[in-house]
């Protein structure tokens, strides 16, 4: 960081803290039963709040006080959280306590304002991470202590009227998701007379289906139509078809062309997580050359019987999605199937063709303006988070509060530490000979 105000000073993140790098401890001393202390791990403790403990260290090795930061150093590298009480962590994380002038939660909001970098920095071929020696070295612009303190509370104040703002998008989010499946479930489940739709089968009302193929593909994504691509299971959303989610096919590998995506193509996601198995969406247009993955199926249905847009509202109204939910097979949530022998059995109401085309109609000018104000939920989310992050940005290169030429540089207080350390070490020394000496 350049141009610092007068009395700031760049030093190691070493300088600042104490760090202590997680080690897991012998898995003998594991427990679900409270004996010891909490262990944390990382990944899920990086949630707005604490999961649930449900996992504790009986003879603890690396420790954490109540306030210490936790960093994530792998997979995912950066975020941070602040411990709820004494902990034990393990390799995932890294404990970080503000040495005494320095203010903790000045050292929080900075990590915070480097997270989005922390989180390119990792490496590693099986995972990301980063290592001890890196955050010890990670350079960090120290404020005087007086303006450390003054930064803090301006940030708080600022963030927490942006937090606030937050939960009222969020909120807004809930209730138009609320909307749009009690919408479905209506549209679907029976006429204005209360006359229940008669049902059959899925298999009874489609023409074909098929999966996609799932090569080894570039990470990057296509840049122009003459590229071939397959889609990623993320274009494949509810009511929502995306093909900027795609992967770039390699030149040496030649395209299976009968499986290019067409419109009208009725999508659903075949495999994967529980919460992203039986996802179902109709391709309403497409770029050329996109093709389906191996996790997806691709559905043609008997226009005869049933409208393909009709059957994509069925697919995605809440219960019939609860029922999809059933049908689906595995051992683990973060690997299920739907087989098509189960799919083929959901129900499906279905009215008249006519009736169909009336209730896509009366449907869709609705979902079209829950989408509508989710994108613009979405973009105001989006400039939030910007907003947050111009925040901290101004806050450490000392532009958020006025600099007050009578505050202590910060240079003293890194000396004062220097001096505090040296003196502690020095003890630590003459305790560690008298013992030996036997005095």
């Amino acid at each position: 960081m350049s141009e610092l105000p007068n009395g700031w000073i760049e030093t190691a993140l070493t300088n600042l803290a104490t760090i202590e790098m997680g080690q897991s401890p012998d898995s003998r001393s594991y427990n679900s039963e409270g004996k010891g202390l909490p262990f944390f791990q990382g990944k899920a403790e990086f949630q707005a709040v604490f999961p649930e403990i449900r996992k504790w260290c009986s003879e603890p090795t690396k420790v954490v006080e109540r306030g210490d930061i936790l960093l994530s150093i792998r997979a995912p590298v950066g975020p941070t959280n602040i411990a709820p009480e004494k902990s034990c962590i393990g390799r995932g994380l890294a404990g970080i306590r503000a040495e005494t002038g320095v203010n903790q939660s000045y050292l929080y909001h900075f990590f915070k304002n480097i997270e989005p970098w922390l989180s390119e920095q990792g490496t590693g071929s099986t995972f990301a991470a980063i290592s001890g020696q890196f955050v010890r070295e990670i350079t960090c612009p120290v404020a005087p202590a007086a303006e450390q303190t003054r930064i803090v509370a301006k940030l708080e104040e600022l963030l927490s009227y942006l937090d606030a703002g937050v939960a009222e998008l969020k909120a807004a989010q809930k209730k138009l998701g609320q909307y749009r499946q009690s919408l479905l479930k209506a549209a679907v489940e029976g006429d204005d007379s209360g006359a229940v739709f008669p049902k059959l089968t899925l298999g009874e009302l489609i023409k074909s289906i098929g999966q996609g193929w799932s090569p080894k593909c570039k990470p990057e994504a296509a840049t122009n139509d003459e590229q071939w691509a397959v889609t990623k299971t993320t274009a494949i959303q509810p009511l929502d078809f995306d093909g900027a989610h795609n992967k770039l096919l390699p030149s040496d590998l030649k395209p299976r062309q009968h499986l290019e995506l067409e419109s009208g193509d009725l999508l659903v996601t075949r495999a994967g997580p529980r919460n992203r198995v039986g996802i179902s969406c109709l391709v309403r247009s497409t770029r050329p050359k996109l093709i389906l993955c191996d996790k997806a199926y691709r559905i043609k249905c008997d226009e005869t019987r049933i409208n393909p847009e009709f059957l994509e509202l069925v697919l995605n109204a809440p219960h019939i999605v609860q029922r999809i939910d059933e049908l689906k097979t595995g051992i683990s949530d973060s690997g299920l199937n739907l087989t098509q022998d189960r799919f083929f059995t959901l129900e499906i109401p279905i009215p008249s063709l006519e009736a169909q085309l009336l209730i896509i109609e009366k449907v869709q000018i609705q979902v079209e303006s829950i989408r509508n104000q989710e994108k613009s939920i979405d973009l105001s989310l989006k400039q939030s988070t910007a907003q947050r992050q111009n925040i901290l940005r101004a806050a450490f290169a000392g532009q958020l509060v006025p600099q007050d030429p009578n505050d202590e540089p910060a240079s003293v207080l890194l000396e004062r530490i220097r001096a505090e350390r040296a003196l502690q070490a020095a003890s630590k020394k003459t305790r560690g000979r008298k013992a030996k000496e036997g005095v």
